[in-house]
């Protein structure tokens, strides 16, 4: 995915960390919930950027793969 796509999602999961923090500060357990909430929904869009990622790489060493042996190369 693109730099500003992994920027976004470590600063939500940061994000997330402060406001668990908050809510443990504060006693507010909605907010430390919420701030919990935050950093899986990050991490989970980390993973899903990895995942994609390492998909588009398989698919261009495929791809190379392919055009090796179109070409008669080894």
């Amino acid at each position: 995915m693109g730099l500003g796509d992994k920027i976004k999602n470590q600063a939500d999961k940061l994000a997330g960390q402060a406001q668990e923090a908050f809510g443990k500060v504060t006693g507010n357990e909605k907010v430390e919930a919420e701030g919990e909430a935050r950093q899986v929904k990050a991490e989970a869009a980390q993973a899903a950027d990895a995942v994609k990622d390492k998909a588009a790489e398989v698919g261009h060493q495929v791809q190379d793969k392919a055009n090796d042996l179109l070409n008669g190369d080894k």
